[in-house]
């Protein structure tokens, strides 16, 4: 059996999500005034607080 067809398998038909896939914050998180205003600040810190936080990415994947 493939290694891919053993990952399906395992997650249900799902995709796996892997370091190199971009994070998506969902639509609703963009509508704070707190996580619009972070980029528009130049605070990288708080736009990685934010990512974390509203999208549930891992900090070792935020960093990948």
């Amino acid at each position: 059996m493939r290694w891919f067809s053993i990952l399906s398998w395992i997650s249900g038909g799902r995709a796996i999500p892997t370091a190199l896939d971009p994070i998506k914050l969902p639509d609703w998180a963009w509508e704070r005034a707190e996580v619009r205003q972070a980029p528009r600040a130049r605070d990288i810190g708080a736009v990685f607080r934010h990512l974390q936080l509203y999208s549930g990415a891992s900090q070792s994947r935020t960093a990948a």
